[in-house]
């Protein structure tokens, strides 16, 4: 189970006990780096790789929770990156939200497309999501 906690730019990771429920082991898998914004969504993929998106940082990361190593990143035209969720019919395209809230406009005319959701085809695969049955 993932945790991401934005104050300290940091992507923690606790294990999970199925049968009751309860998480412990709480550790640092990934820290994000003090120019590249702040982690706000997050996504996996299906070789067990985070996706981030910084907000702020102008992209989304990959990375592997398991040395901490970031492996690739996909820059957007838009400052505050939100979130990002894999679709499409294969799940090989990653949907990445962003924000223009609190921006000038000034930084609006620089970034027209802040505020958008943008797609892109992806070498890997998301996992399926599941349906709350409430």
């Amino acid at each position: 189970m993932y945790y991401i906690d934005s104050p300290t730019k940091c992507v923690d990771a606790f294990d999970y006990d199925i049968e009751s429920g309860s998480i412990y082991n709480r550790r640092i898998v990934i820290k994000i780096p003090d120019n590249s914004g702040v982690p706000d969504g997050m996504t996996s993929d299906s070789e067990g790789m985070l996706w981030v998106a910084h907000w702020g940082g102008w992209q989304v990361s990959r990375w592997d929770p398991r040395t901490g190593k970031q492996i690739d990143a996909i820059h957007v035209p838009a400052e505050m990156v939100s979130s990002c969720v894999f679709g499409g019919t294969t799940l090989d395209e990653l949907y990445i939200t962003t924000a223009k809230r609190g921006l000038s406009e000034k930084d609006l005319k620089k970034q027209p497309d802040a505020g958008g959701i943008f797609r892109i085809k992806v070498n890997v695969k998301g996992m399926p999501t599941y349906k709350y049955a409430g």
